[in-house]
């Protein structure tokens, strides 16, 4: 026998001895011969060695047959769950613990958003969280019994989207209380977050060999409505701090003249990693201890990172060594929130894939045009592939609670990823979890599995011990995104989760990654589960706010397909006094038009119409001295499970000078007034004519014409009245607009009963 086999076997009899040792105790005895027919024993084992750690639980689930058993590792202490359950049936954490949510959204005879949910057995009651896109939640919307199985919101404004989160209180089989979650963001024509600039920072040895490539990248931003602007960052293979100081000053400079315009960042080729923390997500101490990759330190622009005093030696990787003055920051957490999305599109170091890196990233691009374009079919569900469905922490939760937005709750289903998702049409998001290394997950597959066989899907989650550590060889994640056909990104969901729901009202990936890096799982934010203490809620989430949480691949990327088309010219001239009219030509595939104004340094848009615009004009009216920059993008209504919204197109912008001296009105400048407003059997329209041409619309909120009538062109001049009866007009909030082909005026009407 050679002398590493002895020392190996030596080594373990010792560990073994030692174990045994330890659980050597009295009420080990009892608990033996009478465990808990259901419920969960904590102990705690200490240990010297990983293999007296490794050793003891090889022991235990020798012993407790009949339970499952988690083990948690921290520095010299197993921190260990015995469960025992009062069936053979194995918990379904992830499930139990979620609300699969449906949504339904009408908008007559007045907009209503109905959420509805599957009975459980285990609940005591039902509460309601609602806040307005972007909001925290405040305080509780609705209380319901038991037995609820829906609850329709009737204060829905058309225009504006709604995060929902469904709680229910339950009570384990062990009687232990717990609040499990469900999310989704609906809404009826909803207008999604102004997409503003996108930074692209690209390998310089990679960005002259992509030139092709990256030019039909930027097309497709643009197209989406976005600012893109590019620069070079040198290729870093091995870490250096002073390479991520450069980076992370690059992208202050051009936050900072752009007017902290920046929403999202995309790394891509090897631009350098930045690493941080003293942690270990994935609670293997103390081989996986350490420094760990930080993206998001990138999109940090406020934050103060320091290298002063954070020390740990990893034998076992090298790139994890904290000392001070190294260039891996000291923090563990965010040391502010994260303003910027990041994504990295970066495939060095997967010999496995058996392709080239300029393969890899060519390969990327090509994918990705094809799924904005529509030209990968997408069939909008989901599959979730659960191998820890018996720990308590529930790690396939977001996937549970919040991806039912997007297909309705039928659409997703356990399966497994490399079974179920061999075959077109893609899924739109893929969720897997179970025991890890850094090129697998347990239950799930390998790294090898990724280049063997086509996974359909666009939108990946991973969670698993050690891959969470993406810059590793033939990473487990960054294969996925890698590989052929349809994979495009990948986040590691678990610790903590990410919620994926306000995509379905037109948000990005790289949205719901800041969402996941900012979260603090309070009850004002996104926990995935809570449990009470004494009548206490008590959220849990994992390492919350911790430097690991990273998005790999395109932050830009949505949920919704296809492009609008740009319009063909924008006008814009001064009109006395005080108005600005816009003209524009029409935009194929657009529904409609929305219209910001930015008045001169300040980077923040005012949205001029809530409600999208039919017509091909639009006139402001504005006193201000100096310029203003207005911008109108073409809008197409999509449609997912939990309602409409608008997506947008490309952005056409032109700048006019105005004036801020108040000078005399014309008595004939077009206005219009509406009496009774709120009205319930008929409505006066009164509006001032300059005797040319005039036509007066009433619209619904959706854009939906109700009433269309045009005066005569040599109509009297001054003051014309028309009146309407709205009987047969559903309750809700309508436009009146009167338009002249120079001058637009509208006014506000509520139809009531």
């Amino acid at each position: 026998m050679s002398d590493g086999k002895m020392q190996v076997q030596t080594t373990r009899k010792r560990a073994r001895n030692r174990a045994e040792a330890l659980i050597k105790a009295p009420w080990w005895e009892e608990l033996r011969e009478e465990p808990p027919r259901a419920g969960s024993v904590t102990i705690n084992v200490e240990y010297t060695t990983c293999v007296e750690a490794y050793v003891s639980l090889r022991i235990l689930r020798k012993l407790f047959t009949g339970a499952s058993i988690m083990a948690l590792s921290t520095l010299g202490k197993l921190v260990v769950c015995l469960l025992f359950v009062s069936s053979t049936a194995v918990a379904q954490y992830g499930q139990t613990h979620s609300i699969v949510l449906g949504v339904d959204v009408t908008t007559e005879p007045r907009p209503t958003i109905r959420l509805s949910w599957p009975a459980d057995e285990r609940a005591d009651q039902y509460q309601i969280w609602k806040t307005e896109r972007g909001q925290v939640f405040g305080a509780v919307a609705a209380t319901l019994p038991k037995d609820a199985r829906e609850w329709t919101d009737t204060s829905v404004v058309v225009g504006k989207a709604y995060d929902y989160r469904v709680g229910k209180q339950c009570r384990t089989q062990a009687g232990q209380p717990y609040v499990g979650f469900g999310y989704t963001m609906a809404g009826i024509g909803a207008i999604p977050s102004e997409r503003r600039r996108v930074l692209m920072i690209v390998d310089t040895t990679m960005g002259p060999l992509l030139a092709n490539e990256l030019a039909t990248y930027e097309a497709d931003l643009r197209a989406e409505g976005f600012v893109v602007t590019r620069r070079s960052a040198a290729r870093t293979e091995a870490f250096s701090g002073e390479a991520v100081e450069t980076v992370r000053d690059l992208i202050k400079e051009e936050h900072q003249n752009g007017g902290r315009d920046l929403t999202h960042i995309v790394l891509i080729g090897r631009i350098a990693v930045p690493y941080s923390g003293n942690i270990a997500p994935d609670a293997h101490v103390p081989d996986h201890k350490g420094a760990w990759p930080a993206d998001g330190i990138y999109g940090d622009i406020d934050g103060e990172y320091t290298d002063f005093f954070a020390t740990f030696e990893n034998t076992q990787r090298p790139n994890q060594d904290q000392k001070p003055g190294d260039g891996k920051y000291d923090q563990d957490l965010w040391a502010s929130d994260v303003e910027i999305a990041v994504g990295r599109i970066d495939f060095f170091d997967l010999p496995g894939s058996g392709k080239s890196e300029l393969e890899l990233l060519k390969q990327y691009f090509v994918k990705n045009h094809a799924y904005r374009t529509g030209e990968i079919q997408v069939d909008r569900s989901v599959i979730v592939d659960d191998n820890f469905s018996s720990f308590p922490e529930g790690f396939s939760i977001s996937a549970w609670s919040s991806l039912s937005s997007f297909g309705g709750s039928q659409s997703i289903s356990s399966g497994k990823l490399f079974t179920n998702a061999l075959e077109q049409p893609a899924k739109l998001f893929l969720y897997g979890c179970g025991p890890g290394s850094f090129t697998s997950a347990g239950g799930i597959g390998s790294s090898a599995d990724f280049v063997d066989k086509p996974v359909y899907g666009i939108f990946s989650y991973l969670f698993g011990s050690y891959f969470g550590d993406w810059d590793t060889r033939d990473n487990f994640m960054r294969m996925a995104v890698a590989a052929s056909p349809s994979i495009l990104t990948c986040g590691w969901s678990g610790r903590p989760h990410w919620f994926s729901h306000p995509m379905a009202m037109g948000e990005t990936i790289g949205y719901v990654a800041l969402k996941a890096q900012n979260n603090s799982a309070t009850i004002s934010e996104y926990p995935p589960s809570l449990q009470i203490e004494q009548g206490t809620l008590i959220p849990y989430v994992g390492f919350a706010r911790y430097i690991h949480i990273a998005l790999m691949g395109d932050p830009t990327l949505r949920a919704s397909q296809g492009q609008t088309g740009k319009i063909g010219s924008l006008t814009g001239s001064y009109v006395y006094p005080n108005k600005v009219q816009l003209q524009w030509t029409a935009a194929n595939n657009a529904d409609g038009y929305i219209v910001y104004r930015r008045r001169g340094a300040n980077p923040r848009a005012t949205l001029l119409t809530p409600v999208p615009v039919t017509e091909l004009t639009y006139m402001d009216s504005t006193v201000f001295n100096g310029e203003q920059t207005y911008t109108v993008v073409p809008v197409r209504l999509q449609t997912f499970a939990s309602g409409t919204f608008y997506d947008v197109g490309e952005r056409s912008s032109i700048n006019v000078v105005t004036t801020d001296v108040e000078e005399e009105t014309p008595a004939l400048s077009l206005r219009v007034n509406v009496s009774p407003n709120p009205a319930t059997s008929v409505i006066n329209v009164e509006y001032v004519s300059d005797g040319s041409k005039t036509r007066l619309d009433v619209v619904t909120m959706t854009g939906s014409v109700i009433v269309s009538t045009v005066a005569a062109d040599n109509a009297t001049i001054g003051t014309q009245r028309q009146t309407f009866s709205v009987h047969d007009w559903a309750p809700g909030r309508y436009i009146v607009r009167v338009t002249n082909g120079r001058e637009t005026a509208t006014a506000l009407l509520t139809v009531q009963r």
